[in-house]
C-alpha cells in the first residue's frame, strides 16, 4: 500500500456527470431550449440535487438515471416540486419534468424521514427566488448533519436566511432576490471514501493522508472518535493523517445514525475486532445504493462470521485475529457481489486485505466515489 496519499476524489463518476449535466442545462438554457435530457447515472446526491435545478426552468426535462437508483425512496422530489406547480412523473429509468418554474408559497413543510439530501436539493435551488419563502423541516431529520453542512457553505456564499430551532421543527426562512457570491473553495475529500483507506491500512499495510482537514463538517469525520475508542492508534498533524497496521482492537457499540456511509466498512473491522459489536441507529442503510444491512450481514457470514442483523444495523462477534493457516489449506474462495455499491465493494476489500479469500465481482463499482481505491490499496480484487 502507498504510504502517502493525497486524496482527490473528483473524478469519481457522480461527480462527472453533475458536471457534464450542468453544463448541457447551461447551454441549453443560453440558447432558449425548453426541453433536453440528461444522463445523471448513478448518484443520489447528484439527481436530487439536479431535479429541483433543473425544475426552475421553464420546459420539459428527462432526468435518465439507474434502475437502481429509481427504485430507491424518490417521492420526496415528487412531492415536493407538487407544491411548487411542477409536474413530475418517475418511471423505472427517468424523472420527466415538466415546469412552468416554481410557483413559491409563503411556507413549504418537508418530511425528512428518509433522506436530509431533498432538503439540501431543494436548499441549493434557492438563490434568486422572486419571494420570500419559510422552509420546515420535521424532525427527526435522517443525517441532519449533511443538511446543516449545505446551509453552512451556502452562508459562506452570502446566504440570507434566519434558522430557528424548534422541538418538532427546524425553519429556515428564507430572503428572496439573493445572488451567490464567487468563493475560492477548495473542495474536500470525502470522508467516508478516506475512512476506507484507513481500514485498509489498519488492517494491512499504512497511509498517510496529506491534505486531510481537521475543520471538516462532514459528519463522518467521526470515525476518527470511532477507531480511538476501539483502540487504533493514529497521528494527527495540522492536515496530515497517518495510520499503520494493527494487531488487534476491540469491538465498539456505536449509533451511525448521522454517518450510515461508515457502516459497511466499519462492520468489515468489528469483524477482526477482539469482542463483540453492535452498530445501530441507521435504517436508512436499507435505502442506499444497495440494502447495506443484508449486503454485510451476506458478506460476513460467507466468510464465517457469526452476526445477527437488526432493523437498524448489525451485531457482529469479532474474530480477534487473522485468518490461519489452516483456512488458508481448507478454505474456498467466496464470490461476493457488492450489488453495484461502492462502500460494500470497499468493505468486502478490508476483509481481503485481513487474508480472506474473496473474489470481488465487479471492482470498478468503486468508481461512484473513489476511482482510484483499488490502487492506493496496492489490492487487486
Amino acid at each position: 500500500m502507498p504510504s502517502s496519499q493525497s486524496l482527490k476524489l473528483t473524478g469519481s463518476k457522480d461527480v462527472l456527470y453533475l458536471k457534464k449535466a450542468l453544463a448541457k442545462l447551461n447551454s441549453v438554457v443560453s440558447a432558449s431550449g425548453q426541453s433536453a435530457e440528461f444522463d445523471l447515472g448513478e448518484g443520489g446526491t447528484t439527481l436530487r440535487f439536479f431535479s429541483f435545478l433543473v425544475s426552475k426552468f421553464e420546459g420539459t426535462w428527462i432526468l435518465k438515471a439507474d434502475p437502481q437508483l429509481l427504485a430507491r425512496p424518490q417521492l420526496e422530489i415528487e412531492l415536493i416540486l407538487s407544491e411548487l406547480g411542477v409536474q413530475v412523473e418517475i418511471t423505472k429509468t427517468s424523472i420527466k419534468i415538466i415546469s412552468q418554474g416554481w410557483k413559491l408559497k409563503p411556507r413549504l413543510q418537508l418530511a425528512s424521514s428518509v433522506s436530509s439530501q431533498f432538503a439540501s436539493g431543494f436548499l441549493l435551488s434557492c438563490w434568486n427566488l422572486q419571494s420570500d419563502i419559510e422552509l420546515e423541516l420535521l424532525k427527526p431529520i435522517i443525517s441532519e448533519d449533511y443538511f446543516r453542512m449545505t446551509l453552512d457553505l451556502m452562508i459562506k456564499a452570502g446566504f440570507k436566511c434566519e434558522v430557528q430551532e424548534g422541538r418538532l421543527v427546524l425553519r429556515v426562512i428564507i430572503s428572496k432576490n439573493q445572488q451567490p457570491k464567487t468563493l475560492n473553495l477548495v473542495p474536500e475529500i470525502d470522508v467516508s471514501s478516506a475512512f476506507s483507506l484507513v481500514a485498509c491500512a489498519v488492517v494491512n499495510g499504512e497511509a498517510t493522508i496529506t491534505n486531510w482537514n481537521n475543520d471538516t463538517k462532514q459528519p463522518d469525520f467521526v470515525f476518527l472518535e470511532i477507531l480511538k475508542k476501539m483502540g487504533i492508534a493514529y497521528k494527527l498533524e495540522e492536515n496530515q493523517l497517518r495510520f499503520e497496521m494493527q494487531r488487534k482492537w476491540k469491538g465498539i457499540d456505536c449509533d451511525l445514525g448521522s454517518s450510515p456511509d461508515l457502516f459497511p466498512v466499519l462492520a468489515a473491522l468489528c469483524a477482526l475486532a477482539e469482542g463483540r459489536s453492535h452498530l445501530h441507529g441507521a435504517e436508512q442503510l436499507k435505502f442506499k445504493e444497495s440494502n447495506r444491512i443484508d449486503k454485510a450481514h451476506e458478506l460476513l457470514v460467507h466468510l464465517g462470521i457469526h452476526c445477527k442483523s437488526k432493523d437498524d444495523g448489525l451485531v457482529i462477534e469479532g474474530v480477534g485475529s487473522r485468518p490461519n493457516a489452516a483456512y488458508f489449506s481448507l478454505a474456498k474462495e467466496i464470490q461476493y457481489n457488492p450489488a453495484n455499491d461502492h462502500r460494500m465493494a470497499m468493505a468486502a476489500a478490508v476483509m481481503k486485505q485481513a487474508g480472506y479469500k474473496i473474489n470481488i465481482q465487479e471492482p470498478h463499482v468503486v468508481e461512484k466515489s473513489y476511482p482510484e481505491f483499488w490502487k492506493h490499496i496496492g489490492l487487486r480484487p
